[in-house]
Formats: C-alpha cells, structure tokens, sequence
C-alpha cells in the first residue's frame, strides 16, 4: 500500500484486517483468478464461499454489467434484479468497484494481469464487462515480478525459489556469555539420570 499513497490523491479503505486503494473515486479489489498462463479472464470469479463484505462491496460498488444476450420478454427480467446492498462509509456512493484480475505463481510470478468492470452475479460467478490486460513490467521496477525471456506458458526455465543450495548448520554454537564463564554445554539427561522437576521431586 505505501506505493499507493504515493500517488497524489490516493487513498485507503480498510475494510477489518483488509485494505483496498482507492483513487479517483475507484476502489481497485485484486483478485487471483488462476496460477498458470491461457486463462481467460473471464473465467474468473470469486473464492467461495463468498464473505457478506465481498458480497456488499460487488452489490454496493459494481456497475451493471450489460448482458451479452438480453432478455426476449422484458417480465423475466424482474427475475434477475440485483439485491440492494448499501455502500460502504469508507468508500461512499460515488465510489466504483475496479477488479484487478491477476496469474500468478511462486515459480514464474506474475503471468497476466486485467482490470475492468465486473458485476457478481451470485454463487462466486462473476460476468465481466469491459477490461483491459496490463503490461508486465520489466525486470527491476518494483512491485512487480518480471518473466524471464525464456519463460514459456508453463513457466519452465525459471529457478525455484526452494532451488538454491541449503545452508550449513552449525552445531555446539553457545552463547557470549557461556563462553565468557567457560559453562560447559548442555548435554542431554542420560538415562541414569534422574530427571529433576520444579517442585524438587523425581
């Protein structure tokens, strides 16, 4: 979010444990649609089951989404009216829902990214409206994760991130101050031991 307050006139709508930017009377709500590339924006939708506050911010703040085939007889349009849900205070009426769709995952980051208008149609379905993919950003801007030229769809040719070589593991490290006092490390109980507790009983 600090690269969001950057930008002049932006803001933060806290929602609980959660935070949306908010700019130019848009409140921008990413969502991770998939984990690979070839996949259709369109097929994105909300995880289920879909939070009351999810469900608000789409009712409240999503525009209506034109329908790709409109209804023959207007009487069954009734049947489809979107349930009044009120706006929420920290965004106010005049704020819009922008959805940032996005791929991604731990191998070869961030695949695709879309952002446009979609309105929830209920059970975590989404119909999308107008959206407009995003250019990945070249390697070293930052917040955004670059592909490497060799990156195919799969995302082969990219390192893992659990790749690298494990590290050394240094045993019998003790403390400055044991050292200091040259207290001898501690060893486990032998079996033969008897085993001392707080209250002085065996």
């Amino acid at each position: 979010m600090a690269a969001v307050m950057s930008i002049a006139g932006a803001r933060v709508a806290r929602f609980g444990s959660y935070e949306l930017p908010v700019l130019a009377d848009k409140v921008f709500f990413p969502l991770r649609y998939a984990d690979r590339s070839g996949v259709p924006v369109e097929r994105a939708g909300l995880p289920l089951p879909v939070s009351e506050q999810r469900e608000r911010l789409f009712g409240a703040h999503a525009t209506e989404v034109e329908r790709p085939q409109p209804y023959l007889d207007e009487s069954w349009a009734d049947f489809d009216l979107p349930e009044h849900f009120e706006a929420f205070p920290q965004l106010g009426d005049g704020t819009e829902l922008i959805v940032v769709a996005y791929a991604c995952n731990l191998e070869a980051g961030l695949l695709n990214i879309e952002w446009g208008r979609a309105e929830h149609l209920g059970g975590g379905e989404l119909l999308w409206g107008e959206h407009t993919p995003l250019p990945l950003i070249s390697a070293g801007s930052p917040g955004i994760t670059a592909l490497n030229d060799n990156l195919n769809a799969t995302g082969q040719g990219v390192p893992r991130f659990d790749a690298a070589e494990e590290p050394g593991l240094i045993f019998g490290s003790r403390t400055s101050g044991d050292r200091e006092l040259d207290t001898p490390p501690q060893t486990e109980r032998r079996p033969d031991e008897a085993r001392i507790q707080d209250n002085d009983q065996d």
